[in-house]
């Protein structure tokens, strides 16, 4: 089983991620600990390629992230991928909580040793994802027809499709 779950900032994808990895007993990766160094700036572009392309070579996992640059290799192996689009004030609101829940904790679905924080770089993100990945989202949509995807649109039906027993369909 290979699911991609994307989505913005505060939207629940880790959350779901690991609920989903432990159901189903799937491995969980989260792409910002691929991605990102503890001070939250890129890490080189290859060393995170390498990483990547293990990863989604592998016989089954739950991919946790977004990332334009290498969104299509991951889209077109994955046998389903959630798209969690609550509301902005949702997203934002999950954000804060995160932040305010976490401060002086390592993030434990980023980078080993990176610190939660909340930025406006990470505000501003969350405000462009619709705007940026609805059209690519819809492209690759239409470019892989075999790909399920599920759109959840709130928090709610987030929480309750974790909650499912039985895979997705």
């Amino acid at each position: 089983m290979k699911i991609l779950v994307i989505g913005p900032c505060g939207a629940g994808k880790s959350t779901l991620s690991k609920r989903l990895g432990k159901k189903y007993m799937v491995p969980v990766y989260h792409m910002d600990a691929y991605y990102m160094n503890p001070d939250w700036s890129k890490r080189n572009f290859e060393c995170f390629l390498k990483d990547h392309d293990e990863i989604i070579n592998t016989p089954s996992w739950i991919i946790d992230g977004n990332g334009r640059k290498t969104l299509e290799e991951r889209w077109k192996r994955a046998d389903f991928v959630i798209v969690c689009k609550p509301p902005l004030l949702s997203c934002y609101y999950g954000v804060i909580k995160r932040a305010v829940t976490t401060i002086g904790k390592e993030k434990t679905d980023g980078p080993q040793g990176a610190k939660n924080s909340i930025s406006y770089n990470l505000l501003k993100w969350t405000w462009e994802f619709e705007r940026k990945y609805a059209p690519v989202i819809e492209q690759y949509s239409r470019k892989y027809p075999t790909v399920r995807v599920i759109t959840l649109a709130s928090l709610r039906e987030i929480y309750a499709f974790s909650c499912l027993d039985q895979s997705p369909k």
